[in-house]
């Protein structure tokens, strides 16, 4: 269960933390801007009306402005939102001066989002006697009326200001609000508007408020050049960075993000968005502690915010202090927690771990009653119809047999013998997973590299077998295939190599092209022999730093029948790559059997490190797609500690409609060992096959080969 919270609950999360700024998500059409203001602070009527097919259309306006308690407009875009009865029917933000529309009856205009609403239902435009949903006798075309329906601005830090229309629409179709000023809550330190948004130049405002109407029309390329303009102006505007570092997120552009939201903390410590937007990046890269703490500083400024509390929970969840995440979740169901529907989800997981089944159980059916439709209602059910046969069994219907608590094993330690099948299949070892600590702290200087393969497990489809005998079979036929078909094949390769400092900073990308050839041949023993040579040699000095990184085209022959034998392996269920279905096996060279897929030799000594990974194959044609491994321990003698590996895997076309081969179309190595810490990016293009008759000679590329890139 914990690892389709994992899958669901943490993506639907950052989503929701992408978006926190007060202004609401950057998408969908940006709020008209506003006219000069008349004398009085109001903003004039628009003039004419729209026509719609068949018949005459009116169109309403709400116009309204936003101050400060000070009287000063709001510093930063902030969300409006107009509810009828209900049902919300449309957000807009304010623009720099505090002034706000809707536009009711040209279409959907809505750029809904969870900072301003939990309901992502869009309104029908206002045509054909469309009604409002709710509101005093609702709205149709011909003489509606808005009277009843209200605004709302919620700001963190600030009161929730509530208007209530009480007037109609002039003959022009508009309704004049006035102003709707935000009041400071007494106590609260932190707020998301920043203190810095009152100082900013006039050059950096501008800028920054062409990068808000940018990043709202998803115009992101745009936006970024805009606000890194406006704090390359005004360094300390913390809003500026915060946004920058939103849009950097999302072009997953992480490190440059993280940057980001440390300067706008930086540059306003009581400014709360940037808390909330560092918090979920950590999060997603699992570095648990660190998102915590962060998050922690937000709670410190307003204890207030349900998400914030929700990240604590998942934090603490996953670092395995159940009674701290409790009580963080505990806090959230207080109050309305209507947008956070994995509330429930993870308080069943709490509680699973805990082995307080019949609590679990209360937390499963208030999700299937609040979220019937939800996306883990299947998975909920499921479970609930395990702990009610738990309970049948032990001879209570509201109570299963007490099971004393302890502490999650180890993966490897959890087996079917320590406790009843039935419970075992309620805290699954996919579960336990998530709650094991990375090996060692990762610290920020570590975050040049992702996550170790065993920190969590990809999500794999519950209640599905795995026939592993039946994959590793038919995984083997086709690395049969390769070495049968393949005995010599070319490539135009591509290395990439950056430095890593001791601050976990990567350097300026070198670049070296390679006429690439491989062969691979099976030794009379069985086994396989695979040579790599570049520009006609095999010298590592052709590498970046003199360190050649090779054998990209090796691993997959684990699952050749001759070397599988050699590891243990393990189906963790049916995942999927790329959208398509993929059994999920993981692996670990065996400590009673030769070390043969790895090697590191320096000078005139070789040390071999046995690899552990998981292998993504294909549930249709069982080609192996993805490969990723770590080292199984470290090797203190020449301080490696860490060679991480990924290899994507995609089809090529043999000569003369023979069908295809999967081969590697690209290979990540992030390597630290004497003292050298670096990522290195092999890529495939361009590849031909040839028999041992025919002759090809290989030169230096046409391109330079040593390219740098700025």
């Amino acid at each position: 269960m914990n690892r389709w919270f994992a899958r669901y609950g943490i993506a639907g999360l950052l989503t929701l933390l992408m978006v926190w700024p007060s202004s609401g998500q950057r998408s969908g059409p940006p709020a008209p801007s506003q006219p000069p203001a008349q004398p009085g602070g109001s903003v004039p009527p628009p003039t004419g009306t729209q026509v719609g097919p068949g018949q005459p259309r009116q169109v309403h306006y709400v116009n309204g402005r936003v101050v400060m308690d000070t009287g000063q407009p709001v510093t930063e875009p902030v969300s409006v939102e107009l509810n009828c009865g209900t049902r919300s029917l449309q957000v807009v933000h304010t623009d720099l001066k505090g002034y706000f529309r809707f536009t009711l009856g040209e279409g959907v205009q809505s750029n809904m989002d969870f900072s301003a609403s939990n309901n992502d239902s869009l309104m029908p435009s206002v045509s054909g006697g469309t009604n409002f949903p709710g509101g005093l006798g609702g709205l149709s075309v011909s003489g509606g009326s808005l009277t009843g329906c209200e605004l709302q601005v919620s700001v963190v830090g600030y009161q929730a200001v509530i208007k209530t229309i009480t007037s109609d629409a002039s003959d022009l179709g508009m309704i004049d609000v006035g102003t709707l000023q935000l009041r400071r809550i007494a106590g609260v330190q932190g707020s998301a508007i920043s203190a810095t948004s009152l100082l900013v130049p006039n050059g950096a405002r501008k800028e920054f408020d062409k990068g808000d109407k940018e990043a709202r029309s998803n115009h992101l390329k745009l936006a970024t050049q805009h606000l890194e303009k406006a704090v390359s102006e005004y360094d300390k505007y913390a809003a500026a960075w915060n946004e920058l570092g939103t849009i950097y997120l999302t072009n997953q552009e992480k490190d440059k993000a993280r940057r980001a939201f440390e300067k706008a903390i930086t540059a306003d410590p009581r400014y709360i968005p940037p808390y909330m937007s560092l918090s979920a990046l950590e999060l997603q890269n699992w570095e648990y502690e660190d998102a915590v703490e962060t998050v922690g500083k937000a709670l410190e400024l307003d204890p207030t915010i349900v998400v914030a509390n929700f990240i604590q929970a998942v934090g603490n969840f996953n670092l395995n202090r159940l009674d701290a995440a409790e009580k963080s979740a505990r806090e959230i169901e207080k109050g309305p927690h209507q947008s956070i529907p994995q509330l429930h989800v993870l308080l069943a997981d709490i509680l699973l771990q805990k082995q307080d089944y019949s609590k679990a159980a209360i937390e499963m059916r208030a999700y299937l009653k609040e979220f019937p439709g939800g996306k883990l209602a299947g998975e909920m059910q499921k479970k609930l119809e395990q702990i009610e046969k738990l309970a049948a069994n032990a001879g209570s219907k509201s109570e299963p047999s007490p099971v004393q608590p302890q502490t999650p094993p180890a993966v490897e330690n959890v087996g079917e013998s320590e406790r009843p099948r039935a419970e075992q299949a309620l805290i699954e070892k996919p579960a336990a997973k998530t709650l094991l600590s990375p090996r060692g702290k990762r610290t920020k200087a570590d975050l040049w590299y992702p996550p170790d393969i065993d920190h969590v497990m990809p999500q794999v489809s519950p209640g599905t077998a795995c026939p592993l005998s039946d994959v590793l079979s038919k995984a083997g036929k086709r690395i049969e295939e390769l070495v049968h078909n393949v005995d010599k094949f070319t490539a135009t390769e591509a290395v990439e190599h950056q430095h890593v400092d001791r601050s976990g900073r990567l350097g300026v990308p070198e670049i070296r092209k390679f006429n690439y050839l491989v062969t691979i041949a099976q030794a009379p023993g069985g086994d396989m022999n695979v040579e790599e040579y570049r520009n006609g040699g095999s010298a590592s000095e052709r590498f970046p730093d003199q360190i050649g990184t090779i054998g990209t085209p090796s691993l997959v022959l684990i699952f050749h029948p001759h070397h599988v034998k050699d590891f243990q392996m393990k189906c963790e269920g049916l995942g999927e790559w790329r959208g398509q279905p993929a059994w999920q096996v993981r692996f670990e060279e065996r400590s009673d059997r030769p070390n043969s897929m790895s090697t590191v030799q320096i000078g005139s000594s070789s040390f071999s490190p046995r690899l552990r990974g998981r292998a993504w194959i294909l549930a249709d044609s069982y080609q192996v797609a993805r490969l990723e491994s770590d080292l199984t321990d470290e090797i203190p003698k020449i301080r490696l500690r860490l060679q991480h590996q990924k290899i994507e895997y995609r089809p090529v076309p043999l000569p003369e409609s023979k069908g295809e081969i999967w081969l590697p179309s690209s290979s990540e190595l992030y390597l630290d060992f004497l003292g050298h810490r670096f990522f290195r990016r092999h890529s495939f293009t361009d590849f031909k096959f040839f028999s041992v008759k025919v002759q090809q000679t290989f030169g230096d590329p046409k391109e330079s080969e040593n390219q740098s890139r700025e």
